[in-house]
């Protein structure tokens, strides 16, 4: 994983899948990581979620919203299993 630098048109965006170096970038500046990423066990839990959204995202490129959501929970589930803290969110 790695930052990316934030361009007016990207600021929403949380993370984004970059294709040449086959990697995450995670948005520092994003309001939803400063926030989730106050505690180690939080920060775990936002890289999580972020990503099994790039990988639903880019193994799914043509899917409908609902069905790639779908997608998403199942995976996030699936992934929730292996995670040595649980559960998710927990304040």
């Amino acid at each position: 994983m790695g930052y990316f630098t934030i361009y007016p048109e990207e600021s929403h965006l949380r993370s984004k899948y970059d294709s040449t170096n086959k990697s995450i970038l995670i948005n520092s500046l994003h309001p939803d990581y400063i926030e989730e990423t106050k505690t180690p066990e939080r920060k775990l839990n936002y890289l999580t979620l972020l990503t099994t959204k790039e990988l639903i995202v880019h193994n799914l490129p043509h899917e409908r919203t609902h069905a790639t959501l779908e997608k998403y929970v199942e995976l996030l589930l699936r992934v929730k299993k292996y995670l040595p803290i649980y559960p998710f969110y927990r304040m």
